[in-house]
């Protein structure tokens, strides 16, 4: 009897799930209410494929605006790094958002381009997907902000799982 080379076979319940021990999700979030919708689902995700989560912050670094530009914006912090940091405990407290899943980590990174730095953080971690809220901006406010989700999709070499926003 001749034995199949394929990575599963026409008897498996499920020929697209194989070896899910070793899948990675990457959770992106960038701590709104909005975002933080995607978590149950996702967390669903992990524990269905035994995957590991990783969550990430993308810190905006706006190093690169002008100092009056920068100085309008009073939620943020000035520097950087100590953003970061605060994310990383922030992130810690939603921690128990996955319980069951075997393995979270969380992970608070400064970036100037927030598509390109998760799209980067996912090649870093190895990722399997990219899991995402998307907060639903139409018209003027999309032109003027952008699609962080759209960026992500563009540029992403793994799927990319997008929760739209609730109607």
């Amino acid at each position: 009897m001749e034995t199949s080379t394929t990575p599963y076979s026409s008897h498996m319940k499920n020929p697209m799930i194989v070896n899910m021990s070793n899948h990675h999700i990457l959770l992106t979030t960038d701590q709104s209410q909005e975002s933080l919708r995607a978590f149950a689902p996702a967390a669903e995700l992990a524990r269905a494929l035994q995957a590991r989560v990783t969550v990430l912050h993308v810190v905006p670094n706006h190093a690169h605006l002008v100092a009056p530009a920068a100085a309008a914006m009073p939620a943020m912090h000035m520097d950087p790094s100590q953003a970061a940091k605060d994310a990383q405990n922030t992130l810690e407290l939603l921690r128990d958002r996955f319980a069951g899943v075997e393995q979270v980590d969380m992970d608070a990174v400064v970036g100037s381009d927030i598509a390109a730095t998760i799209v980067a953080q996912s090649n870093k971690h190895g990722a399997d997907y990219i899991c995402m809220a998307t907060h639903g901006h139409a018209g003027i406010k999309r032109l003027l902000l952008g699609s962080v989700a759209e960026q992500v999709l563009r540029h992403s070499s793994v799927p990319v799982v997008i929760y739209p926003p609730r109607e």
